[in-house]
């Protein structure tokens, strides 16, 4: 296959050029989505790179990166689309901290960019991808689901921050995206539990698009868990997204057996495993 690619800055662009293909399967495709729909709302520096089939001109893959210190992020494609990605990515000298994908593309984008820069990958975190059909209300949890408003933004702060710490990834701007998540109103806070107003435990979702919404940042304090707080919180937004009419889908990191052990009891199926790669810096050649 010939591969040509559309490099651009502009996610409005990207999404008009790959928006199609990406959600010929939007649950797969949800984080290319949610990025692609977030800098449309919310202008942040981004690089897009869009696949096509030479021949016909068909999108046959797409990849973005944004933040531009974050991971590339790429979607199923022909191995010939992620040759010519990797290509036309080090030609352009970008530096590419990692990689997250499916398993087999980004196992082979990893490979490829160790053989272009000299340096060295390695499997940072396994995820699987689940998507909840039904969901189960866990048994015996009492507490009441709200949703998290602007008088909750110091809570949210502390405890998103403690939950990228805790799943070792960039802390990023966590005040501004708390605050569009406050204004997208996609916080859920338990509380009530045992009449106690204070929250034990949160849960959010991504923005909603193509009908796909993304449940993550499910935190409950360390002093709290194992009382099936996350479970509940969850649960009770998974139902309300269902109940929308929206599929609805999380990841998971495949070295937590208990949160895949979680999700499964409540009723969400497993769909895909993706992998995410580290780069190290490149070393001279030999």
């Amino acid at each position: 296959m010939d591969v040509r690619i559309t490099h651009t800055t502009d996610a409005a662009e990207a999404m008009n050029l790959a928006g199609d293909f990406l959600c010929t399967d939007p649950a797969r495709n949800t984080v290319l989505l949610t990025i692609l729909d977030g800098r449309i709302a919310w202008p942040d520096p981004g690089r897009y790179w869009v696949m096509h089939d030479g021949a016909t001109d068909r999108v046959v893959g797409f990849a973005a990166q944004s933040p531009l210190d974050r991971p590339l992020i790429v979607s199923g494609m022909p191995d010939e689309a992620i040759a010519e990605l990797v290509r036309t990515i080090h030609a352009a000298g970008t530096e590419l901290p990692g990689v997250i994908g499916p398993a087999a593309p980004g196992a082979r984008c990893a490979g490829l960019w160790v053989e272009h820069t000299v340096t060295g990958a390695a499997p940072k975190v396994g995820m699987r991808l689940f998507e909840a059909p039904s969901i189960h209300m866990p048994p015996g949890v009492r507490g009441r689901v709200r949703t998290a408003g602007a008088d909750d933004r110091a809570q949210l702060i502390q405890w998103s921050t403690a939950f990228r710490q805790e799943a070792g990834t960039p802390a990023g701007n966590v005040e501004t995206e708390t605050d569009r998540r406050i204004a997208d109103g996609c916080i859920r806070f338990l509380v009530d539990v045992d009449g106690d107003p204070a929250p034990v435990s949160m849960a959010s979702h991504s923005r909603i698009v193509h009908g796909v919404a993304r449940v993550q940042l499910v935190y409950t304090p360390p002093e709290l868990r194992g009382r099936g707080y996350a479970g509940l919180c969850t649960a009770v937004l998974t139902q309300e997204l269902l109940d929308r009419g929206l599929r609805v889908v999380l990841y998971t990191d495949l070295g937590n057996p208990v949160s895949n052990a979680l999700y499964a009891k409540l009723g969400y199926r497993s769909v895909s495993e993706a992998l995410e790669y580290t780069f190290e810096a490149p070393t001279r050649s030999p």
